[in-house]
């Protein structure tokens, strides 16, 4: 009986430690991907802010200046429309 008991421990053992490494995998991935994302929305921003403003139409104006606005502010970066 102390076999058993023994070997189920072990066996126990061993998943805990497979559940671990598995977190650990999926944690690098998920820091990978928010990394990832996070570069990706501030070129997405990066390229917004710098798009020229002087042909959008006057209906738009208005969104297109609050949209960079809320961009610069977002990166402390200095705005001045």
């Amino acid at each position: 009986m102390s076999d058993k008991l023994e070997e189920y421990k072990f066996m126990k053992q061993e998943l805990v430690d497979i559940k671990n490494k598995q977190e650990e995998k999926f944690m690098a991935l998920a820091d990978e991907h928010r990394d990832t994302l996070r570069s990706i929305r501030f070129d997405k921003d990066l390229e917004m802010f710098n798009r020229p403003h002087d042909n959008v139409l006057s209906k738009m104006l208005e969104i297109t200046l609050a949209r960079k606005r809320k961009i610069a502010k977002k990166y402390s970066w200095p705005c001045s429309f």
